[in-house]
This record gives C-alpha cells, structure tokens and sequence, in this order.
C-alpha cells in the first residue's frame, strides 16, 4: 500500500513536470526522487527557480488532502489545526468553553462524544464512535473525526485559505498542481498578484469550495517495550488529522 502511494506520487510529479515544460514553457530544474522529502518538482522561468507542490486524486471532484497533523489528547495545542477547528465551531453556532482554549480541535470531539470537560450533569452524545483509536467506543484505527470538521461557509473557507497560503509560503512553493489520471491543474500561489510563468492564475478564496478535517492513517508501536506494556502493533491513541479542500474546476 505505502509502496504503490509513493510510486504513485512519482508518477504524478513526472506528470506535472511535463505539463509545466510543454504546456507553460517552464524549464524542469530537478524532480523529487521516488519516496524522498524534497521538493517535489523545482522549475526555472527566466534567471529564477520556482519550488511546485503536487498532489494527485483519482477524482477531481473529491476532496484533495494537502497535508496532515498528528494530535493526540495529551498533546493538541496545535495552533494551525486548532485555528480551523475553532472557525468551524463557532460557523455552526457553538461556542467553546474557555477551558478548551488552545485545545479547540479536542472541543469538538469532546463535544460529538458528549464528554465535554466542566460540564456537569448528564450530556448526550451524538456520537461515540467520533474520537481517538483508544477512546471507548471508537471502532476505526484511525480514529474518527466528527462531521462538524467539515464546511463549505465562506468564513471557515476564508480561514483556512489563509492556512494553505501560509503553508505554501513557509514551504517556499510557488506553484500548486493537482494531477488527475493524465490531467493537470496548477495555480501561482507565490506572494505578487501575477505569475512569473504566464497564463497561470493565482490561487484565490474563490478556488476553494469546500474543506474538511478527516482521519488519515494509523499511528501504531513500531516494536515491543515491555516496561511499558506496549506490544508492536499497539495504537497509539493519536490521531492524524488531514486537511481535505474541494476545489472548485471549471
């Protein structure tokens, strides 16, 4: 499964990089080896080198995964995750307890599993199946994120492209492909408002039409550590939360 997900992230990279040289004149500069952790494609537009991420999905219509956070219960301060989750919180009509501060990813758990710390007297919960592998209740591997983590309202959307620019730019990616079979899609995502490589347009709030925070994988004991208890194979009660952007393709 690993082996086929990375070699298929090669073949997408090759493809984007061909579609960049033949359709936008763009000279390919290097293209990431199979399974390494540098950029995937870097391309040259005059005296000056560009970095380009490049994602695949097998349909353009779905959510595209961007990237992942792994969170757990004793450690969700993430300011990135929790900044979405708290637009998507309070765009539904929820407030978040103060207690919950800077640990408003786990607020929204909490909540769908009716668990919700200061709150006395019975709550009822929506949803026990929602929360990390090792919480009661939780069926799947990866745990299980609550479908609150998912929006298309213009103030979560304004949020979390926010997120992605400056995800983009702490990356220093300058240009965003998504690959689709043998189509590609690309957008300027760089810091002026036009492109150096001509004819592709900027990535805006108008391109996004959805985002989600999903499950993404299982985080699980590489080897045994008796003194611990822990056997290989055991979950480690940690989420890893994606985050998933519909875009909008005319």
């Amino acid at each position: 499964m690993v082996q086929a997900r990375v070699a298929k992230g090669a073949e997408n990279q090759n493809t984007a990089a061909k579609h960049l040289e033949e359709v936008y004149g763009a000279e390919i500069v290097s293209i990431a080896a199979k399974g390494s952790n540098v950029t995937d494609v870097v391309i040259k537009v005059g005296k000056n080198q560009y970095n380009v991420e490049v994602k695949g999905t097998e349909n353009i219509r779905n959510p595209v995964s961007l990237f992942d956070i792994s969170v757990s219960r004793m450690n969700s301060n993430f300011p990135i995750l929790n900044t979405m989750a708290k637009a998507m919180i309070t765009s539904s009509g929820k407030s978040i307890p103060k207690v919950y501060t800077d640990r408003e990813f786990l607020y929204g758990i909490d909540l769908a599993r009716g668990e919700v710390e200061g709150v006395k007297g019975k709550q009822t919960p929506s949803d026990k199946t929602v929360g990390f592998p090792l919480d009661k209740g939780v069926v799947a591997r990866s745990g299980k994120i609550p479908s609150l983590y998912n929006s298309a309202a213009q103030a979560v959307k304004t949020v979390v492209y926010k997120v992605l620019m400056d995800h983009f730019a702490e990356k220093e990616d300058v240009y965003f492909c998504i690959v689709n079979k043998d189509k590609v899609y690309t957008w300027y995502t760089g810091p002026n408002a036009v492109s150096p490589l001509k004819g592709v347009k900027k990535l805006t709030l108008a391109d996004l039409s959805s985002v989600a925070m999903l499950s993404y994988g299982v985080e699980y004991y590489r080897k045994d550590n008796p003194e611990l208890g822990i056997k290989k194979g055991d979950l480690k009660g940690i989420i890893r939360a994606a985050l998933k952007i519909k875009f909008k393709i005319i």
